[in-house]
């Protein structure tokens, strides 16, 4: 990384997931003058050589000095943010934590750019998090020319924040960024109909997968083979294909891979639910645990899968179906988040976010007979993929994109 002039920054998670890491692999690819910064508690912010790191927490001294210094420009954003349209008591009673959020990112704000090294760089944030704060800051304070960020699910959609309901200074990220990158249709029409005077700013950016070919096409023996993928908790249902699965008749071998979150209050149901199955005889259930990424992709490259099934009740553009898919995997998903973006016709079908067990589970009888082992969709499937999420199109379509001048 060239730190005297790069020419563009990337700033991310505190973990790198594997989309993540898929980002820096392309940024470093596409742009010969790169930088990354992420926080010093990132496990992984040695991967990369001269990462920047910034600090999670000040001193009590810095932290007063600086409220002495930016005290006025502070308290105008937490006041405006506080008792703006949308305000709970919920939140209200959080404005402690809000104010303490607010210091630290105009702390790395400041730290960050009070030297020239990146204020001419095309800087931008993987998701709408607390560098994207830090970053609309540096921006009002005119230390970077240009900002923009990804948004994905969670970290723009207010209503999933369970208590207040909304998310703090998002409207001064907004306000200061050049660019809001959505990765889904969804995304993008939920901010825009939230904050229309920012709606010239919203695109959708899909993101990608990596290409590891076609899966097997030929057909196989039965049972049929369903999987899905994931951690057991709440918001993924897993629960709900183990009680779909009751109601199938035909032969189904199903392979889950993630482990169980078992403090979450689904697993019960989870573990009843594979329970029950044991009287099905024409059910196999494979509870394949955490397996990593790699593994799986080599599943799907060397194994026959019908159908991936997919049963969250909230999602950005799921990382699962832009994988599965590459190999011609046809899919099965509930309409929520942005999936429908993903999944239609000619991958797989859509059912509804309740995921009636009864209901999806004659979907899934006629999408295993009619489409998963039909050689000519799957190839459909793919061909969909790599029109709209292979990773090496996405990318350096949107780096060339991201470093033109602003809209």
């Amino acid at each position: 990384m060239n730190l005297d002039s790069p020419k563009v920054v990337l700033f991310t998670a505190n973990v790198y997931g594997s989309f993540v890491k898929s980002e820096i692999e392309w940024l470093i690819k596409e742009n010969q003058q790169y930088g990354i910064v992420t926080s010093i508690s990132n496990p992984e912010a040695d991967a990369y050589p001269g990462t920047i790191k910034t600090a999670d927490s000040y001193s009590l001294q810095a932290r007063i000095g600086h409220v002495l210094k930016r005290f006025f420009p502070l308290a105008s954003i937490f006041l405006y943010d506080t008792f703006s349209k949308g305000t709970s008591s919920a939140y209200l009673f959080r404005g402690r934590r809000h104010f303490s959020l607010l210091l630290k990112c105009s702390m790395i704000a400041d730290a960050l750019f009070q030297d020239h090294s990146m204020r001419n760089a095309r800087c931008y944030t993987f998701f709408a998090n607390d560098y994207a704060l830090a970053l609309a800051m540096a921006a009002e304070r005119g230390y970077i020319s240009s900002y923009s960020t990804r948004v994905h699910g969670r970290d723009v959609i207010e209503e999933r924040e369970p208590k207040t309901r909304k998310l703090p200074f998002q409207w001064f990220k907004y306000e200061y960024t050049d660019l809001v990158y959505c990765v889904s249709v969804a995304t993008k029409q939920y901010i825009t109909r939230k904050y229309p005077r920012f709606a010239t700013k919203i695109k959708v950016e899909y993101l990608g997968s990596q290409d590891h070919g076609m899966g097997p096409t030929e057909p196989v023996d039965l049972p049929y083979h369903i999987v899905s993928v994931g951690r057991v908790r709440n918001v993924k249902r897993f629960y709900l294909i183990a009680e779909m699965l009751q109601h199938i008749d035909l032969p189904v071998k199903w392979s889950h891979f993630g482990d169980i979150q078992e403090n979450d209050p689904t697993s019960k149901r989870y573990k009843e639910a594979i329970s029950a199955l044991d009287s099905k005889p024409n059910i196999e259930v494979l509870q394949r645990g955490y397996v990593e990424n790699a593994k799986l992709l080599q599943t799907y490259k060397s194994h026959h899968v019908d159908l991936l099934i997919n049963s969250s009740e909230i999602e950005g553009l799921p990382v699962s179906i832009q994988e599965a898919i590459s190999f011609g995997i046809p899919c099965l998903a509930t309409d929520v988040g942005g999936t429908a973006d993903i999944v239609n016709e000619q991958t797989g079908i859509l059912v509804d976010a309740t995921f009636d067990p009864l209901v999806v589970s004659q979907s899934v009888t006629r999408t295993l007979v009619e489409k998963c082992r039909d050689k000519a969709y799957r190839q459909g499937v793919r061909a969909f993929w790599e029109e709209h999420f292979d990773a090496s199109k996405n990318y350096p379509a949107f780096f060339e994109r991201m470093t033109r001048s602003p809209n």
